[in-house]
């Protein structure tokens, strides 16, 4: 394995290269929702494996109102659709947090 600090052009050492190394990607989709004095957030966060997802809903009285999981999605608009029409369960019907949530969950590409 080949070790070797990668330099700039006025020769100060920038990163270290590392041959054989294994790289992991993670993906973070945020997604704010507001209107009028309701503002919720909702993240959905990848790995470790592909396709496998861990969600959370926020909201500004109650810091985790939803959080789950989810496997065998790969687009990460799919999954935060998904996690908003589970956490709009969690609201009554004619709330302003529900409605957005729906609305979010009903959205087309």
């Amino acid at each position: 394995m080949g070790l070797g600090a990668a330099r700039s052009c006025g020769d100060a050492r920038m990163s270290t290269r590392v041959e054989g190394a294994t790289v992991l990607v993670t993906v973070t989709a945020c997604a704010t929702l507001s209107a009028g004095p309701v503002h919720l957030s909702l993240s959905a966060r990848e790995g470790p494996a592909p396709g496998t997802w861990r969600y959370n809903l926020n909201d500004g009285t109650d810091h985790r109102a939803a959080s789950g999981r989810v496997a065998g999605m790969t687009d990460h608009m799919d999954v935060l659709r998904y996690a908003a029409g589970i956490g709009a369960a969690g609201y009554e019907p004619g709330t302003a947090e529900r409605g957005l949530l729906e609305q979010f969950a009903a959205a087309q590409r």
